[in-house]
Formats: structure tokens, sequence, C-alpha cells
């Protein structure tokens, strides 16, 4: 097989920061890929592109890019007896003031925290302030010995990180409710929180909220987030921004046949559509 392309990176903004990942062209004898991203924090699976599907292109979205590090992005393609081949590398930069959390896998069930004021004072409240690893370990005796043998197992994950934070309207209000409804979420932060992961997969297990000048609106809420971090669920799994039923709305049938369709993507192939879905 031939090495993949280095990929065309793109950066996004809706409804969430992202990297749009294009491969052009795949050699014809790959059948799966993996897109992984290299970053401080090692190398990972893009989500939603581990081990999938191919045929002569590809083109996924990485919604969980961290903020404000050099990322790079590789392909590497499996034919089907499971030989693989990597690729040649595109490295971006998404530089945000900000901070997001959203659901690890629905980019569209997310909320910006801003790097106003309020982000200010969400550093001076002691937001990651304290990293909390518990070692996994293990005592043991032997007889005639004192002194127990310890078994280390290295440290666990941060739990109880503190992630208090403000929402100002009606609409952020309902979208972290909406929000606290999934476990685990994704936390991004820009490096400016140097103490915290710049991407954290963390489980809040007693979301607080705390109404802030009710006088004024009501609108205003204190979230009182304690978080544990925890592996993400999948790497292949993520819920489509666009679905058929969005073409189907866009391309009603009682107005448009599928050749219709076909005629205002003429220029270009499936993947072209994906990239440019319709706006239903």
């Amino acid at each position: 097989m031939l090495a993949p392309v280095a990929p065309t990176l793109t950066e996004k903004t809706t409804p969430t920061p992202g990297v749009e990942v294009y491969f052009p062209t795949l050699d014809s004898d790959a059948v799966t890929i993996i897109v992984w991203r290299l970053a401080g924090d090692g190398r990972e699976p893009v989500q939603g592109a581990d081990r999938e599907a191919v045929s002569g292109d590809f083109v996924v979205t990485d919604w969980h890019v961290p903020f404000g590090v050099d990322v790079t992005y590789v392909g590497e393609i499996f034919d089907i007896g499971g030989a693989s081949i990597s690729g040649a590398q595109s490295t971006i930069v998404v530089d945000r003031d900000e901070v997001w959390f959203q659901d690890q896998l629905d980019a569209e069930r997310s909320v910006r925290i801003r790097l106003t004021d309020d982000a200010e004072e969400w550093l001076l409240r002691g937001a990651g302030s304290e990293l909390v690893r518990k070692r996994k370990s293990a005592r043991q005796f032997v007889f005639g010995r004192r002194s127990p043998f310890l078994q280390n197992f290295g440290l666990g994950g941060l739990e109880g990180v503190q992630l208090d934070s403000y929402t100002e309207s009606e609409d952020d209000m309902n979208a972290m409710l909406d929000l606290m409804e999934s476990s685990p979420i994704v936390v991004r932060t820009p490096p400016i929180f140097a103490s915290l992961p710049r991407v954290l997969f963390a489980d809040v297990p007693t979301p607080t909220a705390r109404p802030v000048a009710q006088s004024q609106g009501g609108y205003r809420h204190l979230w009182l987030l304690r978080a544990d971090e925890v592996e993400p669920t999948s790497r292949a799994v993520i819920r489509p921004l666009v679905t058929w039923a969005d073409w189907e709305a866009a391309f009603p049938t009682a107005d448009y046949t599928w050749d219709d369709v076909e005629l205002i993507y003429s220029a270009g192939t499936w993947t072209d559509a994906v990239r440019n879905p319709p706006n239903a």
C-alpha cells in the first residue's frame, strides 16, 4: 500500500472548536483507518476515526482538539489482511482563550466559559489548583519480616478536581443543565490553566447549581463542580452532527429526486457532500 498523504487540516468553530482532518486520497487497498492525534498528552486516536471503514478518501472532525499547543495528525491505514502503514503528518495550533465543557459523544451539547472577569474569578477560586491522584498499591506481609512489601501499581486518575463556574444567560444555564445529564464530559482549557490537563475526560458525580442575584433575572448561576478523571467511553463512537433526517429536510421528496441531489453535488464525491452538508 501507498502511505497516506499529509491530511488537510481546517479549523472549525461550530458548534465547538474543532479541526477537520481530510485525506483526499487513500490507497485503494486500504479498508480501515486510524487517525492519530499527537499532542503534549501523547498519542490518541481521533474520536470517530478508530478503525473506521474507508474507500478512497476519508474525513473526520476532531472535536476534542486541545487548545494552545501544537497538535499533529497522521493517518494509519490497514488492508484486508491487517497490515498497516502510516503516512505524512500535518500540524495545527488551535488558539482559544476559553474553557469548554461538552458531551464526550455529542459536540452540540457544549457550554463555553468565556475568559472574562468571571474567568479570572474562576482562577482565583482555585479551579484545578489541587490535582489529587490516589496511589494504587497493596501491602503484602511475609512471614518473618516485620514490615510489609509494597506492590505499587502507580497513580490513579485525578479525583475531586475543582471546576466551579458561572453561567450568565438563560441559554447557557439550560445548556449546562442539559450537559450535566451526560457522563463523562470533556473539559478543554487553554494553557493559562497550567495545572489542568488540556483535555480532561471527567465524571461529575454531584453537579450543584447555586442561583446568584435572582433579583436581576435569576439566570446567573454558580456551578459547584467536582470532577473525577475517567477513561473515555469509546474512541470509535460519535454522534454525527448531520443526520439523514437533515438531508431529508433539506431535500424533501415532494420537491427533489435523488438525481436532483446528485446534480447539486455533481462536481464532487460523497465525501464532498459530507464536508458541505445541506443547511436544513
